[in-house]
């Protein structure tokens, strides 16, 4: 997932590059002179387009193993709470009853997902800037 996020951003990039370097040839070519291949080749130089994507194989690794650790937090990480809220938690300290201890677990569950999934987009987040300015040096 946090590969795709990568891949598309990157694939906006290279598009954003092919339409300036479009619209910089339809500007040369628009002119009178345009028959100069010389700034047309300077165009192409102005745009900066990327030559590689940047993607190296530690960075698939470090990629692929932050998805599996957050898909493994995702799966677990609501289950858990489920039981702990409901058995230690809504029955064991409040007292509560069953069908009401189930709605309480359920909605913790709920927001325990919501909780992984913050700190899923915060490290995704941290990543790109990482890959920015690793970029840019």
């Amino acid at each position: 997932m946090l590969r795709c996020i990568f891949l598309f951003a990157e694939l906006q990039r290279v598009i954003q590059g092919v339409n300036k370097f479009h619209r910089t040839v339809e500007e040369v070519c628009s002119r009178e002179d345009y028959s100069s291949s010389v700034k047309i080749v300077k165009s192409i130089q102005k745009t900066n387009m990327p030559a590689d994507l940047g993607y190296s194989e530690k960075k698939e690794k470090s990629i692929a193993l932050t998805a599996i650790f957050y898909t493994l937090m995702v799966i677990f990480v609501p289950m858990v709470t489920y039981g702990v809220s409901k058995s230690l938690i809504f029955v064991g300290l409040f007292s509560m009853d069953d069908s009401s201890s189930t709605t309480a677990a359920a909605i913790s569950a709920v927001v325990a997902v919501h909780i992984v999934l913050v700190f899923f987009i915060m490290a995704a987040f941290k990543e790109d800037r990482r890959t920015l300015a690793h970029k840019s040096d």
